[in-house]
């Protein structure tokens, strides 16, 4: 197969990959509920696997490696921080009423 089209695949690739998480990134910034449910290591690995793959992509010279692991990191790193944000206030708001209960 041609370099070129060795390429154009990877672009392929990647464009369908980066794509497939930009409705849940939307839907967590319409609605936080959505972000508390998910899992916070699973975007934090995802975050960690683009950014090797940002490295391996570097090293052998891949454009389209490089492109898009580094976009996919960048949006699974807004996922994990979306993820955590809205668990962090869930549990302060927890731990403020199991508070004001035993204060009540």
């Amino acid at each position: 197969m041609e370099p070129i089209f060795i390429e154009a695949l990877g672009f392929a690739a990647g464009a369908t990959t980066l794509v497939s998480s930009v409705p849940q990134l939307i839907a967590n910034l319409m609605d936080q509920d959505l972000a508390r449910g998910q899992s916070l290591s699973r975007n934090c690995l995802q975050a960690t696997g683009n950014a090797l793959w940002f490295a391996y992509g570097t090293s052998v010279g891949s454009t389209s490696m490089m492109i898009f692991a580094g976009l996919g990191c960048l949006m699974a790193s807004c996922l994990a921080f979306q993820t955590c944000r809205v668990q962090l206030r869930s549990r302060e708001v927890v731990g403020e009423t199991e508070l004001d209960a035993l204060f009540a």
